[in-house]
């Protein structure tokens, strides 16, 4: 029997597919429990067009991933961190941090989860960490990590009397 499956069935299919299964399984397990639906002619056309607006919905996020994947990688983001002496840092910048400063920097939120970072940043400098954007967009961001100035403290002017 020819079924349209609605939900994911490990070794079967995943939703949308169009898969041939034994006439038993499809009506004592697939339908009683809403994994799929039979493949008739107006039910196949409903698939088709689920899978058309599928793939017109994923086209336009790969393409708004491209437009930040252009705008993040003309861009420097700049962080400005405590250090200690020869210019180790007090603990590590992390990919919270990271986005933290692209979003108020650039405008541009991204998930701290989808910054790759793969090693703990604890020196002054510039690196170029990886984001991944969509499944097939990464852009490539420039961060510069900076001393904090330290403020100096005025000396008196004043002269003892």
């Amino acid at each position: 029997m020819k079924v349209i499956l609605t939900k994911e069935v490990i070794g079967t299919g995943v939703p949308g597919d169009e898969v041939l299964v034994a006439d038993g399984f499809a009506r004592n397990y697939l339908f009683p429990r809403n994994l799929a639906i039979e493949a008739t002619a107006p039910n196949l056309k409903e698939n088709e067009r689920r899978k058309d607006k599928q793939v017109k919905k994923e086209s336009a996020k790969k393409q708004a991933a491209e437009d930040i994947k252009g705008k993040l990688e003309a861009q420097t983001i700049k962080i400005i961190v405590d250090v200690g002496e020869g210019g180790k840092l007090y603990g590590s910048v992390t990919s919270r941090e990271i986005a933290d400063e692209i979003l108020k920097q650039l405008s541009v939120e991204v998930d701290k989860r989808k910054i790759l970072l793969n090693r703990t940043v604890k020196e002054t400098g510039t690196i170029e960490v990886p984001i991944r954007l969509h499944a097939e967009v990464e852009a490539a961001i420039k961060v510069n990590i900076e001393a904090k100035e330290e403020v100096k403290p005025e000396e008196s002017t004043e002269k003892d009397s």
